[in-house]
């Protein structure tokens, strides 16, 4: 019985050890797999000057907590929805140079990247300091076919959800550099694969 019960100790160590290296192994694995995402942020500045430059637009790219940590996986999957964001934001956010010096702003918009640890999540914000969202012409949309209500106020949360409606559009010069509509659906139905949530402000 003395023997059996060295057996079992030293199974039991093995086991341990092997526990051991085994978590090692996941942890090396899973930070294997991490990047920042300022790799993210790189690969939508060329895409964003590019767009501007067709519309003859100026922009100016700031980003904020390009060290946060995020799974390469995911990194990649949200590459195609935030392009979608970013292009709107210069095509139907961003003026025209000369609009923006008569409103009294910089000749070049702000286009600002951000990425924050939230809860245990990444929180992503993509921002600009152009024109907004035209509310009244969304909603005009919206009631013309049939998605709202024509009595719904402006500020009810629901004529903002309309941006993510197929085919809804309120620029008429999107043509090929924003998608002429078609973003908006696509963008939330990448961010729900990957159990995601998307909000937005104007």
């Amino acid at each position: 019985s003395r023997e059996f019960a060295g057996e079992m100790r030293r199974l039991t160590e093995d086991s341990e050890a092997l526990s051991a290296i085994v978590s090692e192994l996941q942890t090396e694995i899973t930070q294997a797999r991490m990047l920042t995402i300022e790799t993210l942020f790189t690969r939508l500045q060329l895409p964003i000057r590019d767009a501007a430059q067709r519309l003859g637009r100026e922009i100016e790219i700031a980003t904020h907590g390009e060290q946060v940590a995020i799974d390469k996986a995911i990194s990649d999957a949200l590459f195609g929805p935030l392009l979608h964001i970013v292009r709107n934001a210069v095509v139907h956010g961003i003026e025209a140079p000369e609009r923006r010096q008569e409103l009294g702003k910089p000749r070049a918009g702000t286009l600002s990247l951000a990425a924050r640890q939230e809860q245990g999540q990444v929180v992503l914000e993509v921002s600009d300091d152009g024109q907004g969202i035209d509310i009244a012409r969304l909603k005009a949309i919206g009631v013309e076919r049939g998605l709202i209500d024509p009595a719904t106020p402006d500020s009810d949360p629901r004529v903002l959800e309309l941006v993510f409606v197929h085919g809804v559009s309120t620029s008429g010069e999107a043509g090929d550099v924003a998608g002429r509509g078609v973003g908006g659906n696509v963008i939330r139905r990448a961010i729900d694969r990957l159990n995601g949530s998307i909000e937005i402000a104007t």
